[in-house]
């Protein structure tokens, strides 16, 4: 008879240990969020790094152009200088700049 008064659980004991499962379960249902939220605040970082380093390399390659054309009419001037052309003939400059024969 003793046995089986041992062997019976308490009432407060197994209230104790059901209530301490579901915390268990409520915090791995809380981290499973937190880490969701996580993992879309960095997918949403990296995609706005994504587009910044995009519009790095548009605006590099835009002042490289702009850098390219000024070299361009740079020496376009200094050639119009060199050869002495006459300053009121614009249409051969235009043409010279433009990429024509002049």
């Amino acid at each position: 008879m003793d046995n089986k008064a041992c062997n019976k659980v308490r009432p407060g004991v197994r209230k104790a240990k059901k209530k301490q499962v579901k915390d268990e379960l409520d915090r791995i249902k809380q981290a499973e969020k937190k880490k969701r939220r996580l993992e879309k605040a960095l997918a949403t970082s990296a995609a706005i790094r994504s587009k910044l380093e995009k519009k790095k390399q548009q605006k590099k390659e835009e002042q490289q152009r702009l850098d390219e054309e000024g070299a361009a009419i740079a020496e376009a001037v200094a050639l119009h200088v060199l050869l002495g052309e006459d300053t009121d003939d614009v249409g051969n400059f235009d043409l010279f700049i433009n990429g024509g024969s002049g």
